[in-house]
């Protein structure tokens, strides 16, 4: 049922730009949860394991969102075309957001800008899809707006545990 699929989509979509960011706080803040202390390394296997978990979601939000999609375009005449045009998709976004963002902006950017500007980018790709849901689209993206703004204090915030004394500088690096 065409409606229902729509319906699916915009919950893994939505569920996938707020996890996103989730993921970061979650990821920092680990180690304080399990009970390490400050400069207590994690072992492989933890780190594997910890990766696994707080990551899952994540994957099961996007290979849900590009299940429901291609099934979506497969409502349309020519399916195989449409499929195609999903993974053509799919594509463009893993280099654009995936390789490109990261690698290219995490020398300017800190990590809450970039996943901030890669949630926008992905909801204007969003917002041609969805007719009725443009509303919430331009919310999260508005939202998303915001979190750039406030992405310094959001980042100084989610670091702050990891150092007893004055942060006075972070600086990112693609050799982090």
């Amino acid at each position: 049922d065409k409606i229902f699929f729509k319906k699916v989509i915009i919950i893994y979509f939505i569920s996938f730009v707020l996890y996103s960011i989730i993921s970061i706080f979650l990821i920092r803040e680990v180690k304080f949860l399990l009970g390490y202390s400050l400069g207590q390394p994690m072992g492989i296997i933890e780190i594997f394991f910890v990766s696994l978990i707080i990551l899952f979601p994540l994957g099961i939000f996007h290979s849900g969102l590009f299940v429901a999609l291609s099934e979506e375009f497969s409502f349309k005449k020519n399916k195989t075309f449409a499929i195609n045009k999903v993974y053509l998709y799919e594509i463009f976004g893993t280099v654009i957001g995936g390789i490109l963002l990261p690698f290219v902006l995490l020398q300017k950017l800190n990590v809450f800008q970039i996943i901030f500007l890669s949630n926008i980018i992905f909801c204007l790709s969003f917002i041609f899809y969805s007719d009725k849901h443009k509303k919430w689209i331009i919310t999260i993206i508005l939202i998303n707006i915001l979190g750039i703004n406030f992405s310094k204090q959001i980042n100084f915030l989610s670091t702050k545990r990891f150092y007893k004394q004055e942060i006075l500088s972070i600086k990112n690096s693609v050799y982090n």
